[in-house]
């Protein structure tokens, strides 16, 4: 009933080649990975949790404040400051003006926002506002 379909039917697939591609390997071409396959892999697999030595390795507390290479000193930001406030004095758990214990933030006394303790007071949001 439908034998018409296949009567233009070409018997096989014919592939016209217009223009030679110039990034095209070409015969004869030896790829440059061969044989290190399988080096490769091993290579890889072994660097993984590898310590080489002491003196390349990682100490803890080596990069620490003063002893880290992008250190600004006082010379650091806004934001900066009051997240390596945060870290050093940990979270304010009481309001020093009005004995709150809500929305506790770190506020700067003398504006001029150096590192010492003495310089910071615990207030909650409404008397750090009123502070300033």
């Amino acid at each position: 009933m439908h034998g018409y379909r296949h009567r233009n039917r070409p018997k096989g697939l014919i592939y016209i080649k217009h223009k030679e591609n110039p990034t095209s390997f070409k015969e004869g071409h030896k790829t440059w990975n061969k044989g290190l396959i399988g080096l490769q892999i091993a290579w890889n697999k072994g660097l993984k949790g590898t310590h080489f030595s002491l003196e390349t390795e990682f100490k803890k507390g080596q990069f620490i404040n003063e002893k880290n290479p992008k250190w600004k000193g006082d010379k650091v930001g806004y934001y900066a400051l009051h997240l390596w406030i945060y870290r050093k004095f940990g979270k304010p758990i009481k309001c020093e003006i009005c004995h709150g214990i809500k929305n506790l933030e770190w506020s700067n006394k003398s504006g001029k926002y150096l590192r010492y303790r003495n310089d910071w007071q615990r207030l909650c949001r409404k008397c750090h506002r009123n502070y300033n």
